[in-house]
């Protein structure tokens, strides 16, 4: 987050924004959700959170800081978890997202670590993310715009998309 934090600077002002997500495991799912902020308007849902048979919105909490007239998510079967949610985020809520590349892993889920005696803890599958207009997202990744696997993808991207 302080990386993309301190690269705002450098960041706004282009007419594109290309986001790398490609062999990203995903992460902090608020880091994500913070990130996803500075380009959804305030109050959208981003995304909704399944836990405990009840499903809460989780919306933008400010106006966002960039705006570009395209963003292009590079995005690989490696791209997972967190990574995935804010693919999801940007996607299902903004109208200049294009994705490509191949589907993503496929992991909606999160976990909580659970305290026990002695100093050991569980972990344990306790929510699942679903797309913000409530669509279950695909066990087979979420597939992008473009199929483009090869390693010049981001000339492809400069040539054929933006």
């Amino acid at each position: 987050l302080e990386f993309f934090k301190n690269s705002m600077d450098q960041i706004d002002g282009y007419d594109n924004f290309v986001l790398d997500l490609r062999e990203n495991g995903g992460g902090d799912i608020n880091v994500i959700l913070e990130i996803a902020d500075y380009f959804v308007d305030k109050d959208t849902v981003m995304l909704k959170e399944f836990r405990r048979h009840k499903t809460t919105d989780i919306r933008a909490k400010t106006d966002p800081v960039l705006s570009f007239d395209n963003i292009v998510i590079l995005q690989n079967g490696h791209t997972a978890s967190a990574s995935e949610q804010l693919v999801t985020a940007l996607s299902y809520t903004l109208d200049n997202v294009t994705t490509v590349g191949s589907p993503t892993y496929g992991k909606y889920v999160g976990q909580t670590r659970i305290g026990l005696l002695r100093g050991f803890y569980v972990k344990a599958t306790t929510l699942e993310w679903i797309a913000p207009d409530g669509t279950r997202l695909p066990d087979e990744g979420i597939a992008p715009d473009y199929i483009y696997t090869d390693d010049d993808i981001t000339d492809y991207v400069l040539e054929n998309i933006l």
